[in-house]
């Protein structure tokens, strides 16, 4: 399985979450998407996006950011 990377932890909602739109329709295969955010509204958006996907997403707080773990591709949501 292959890992991408989205810092987006200088960009807020909507263009954080159009971003990770364009990256889900852009990649069909299966892969792991670590999104990197700072806007806690990116996140909470972005999360629920995801989930409604069927994307399995793992979340951390960490200092001073939120790291999400997509599984893309994946049908099973936890």
């Amino acid at each position: 399985m292959k890992g991408e990377k989205l810092d987006l932890r200088d960009v807020r909602c909507p263009l954080a979450l159009l971003m990770v739109k364009r990256f889900v329709k852009s990649h069909t295969s299966s892969c792991e998407l670590t999104i990197w955010l700072t806007d806690p509204a990116s996140k909470k958006d972005i999360v629920r996006f995801l989930e409604r996907q069927s994307y399995q997403v793992n979340e951390q707080k960490l200092t001073g950011y939120y790291a999400l773990v997509a599984t893309i591709g994946n049908s099973s949501n936890v």
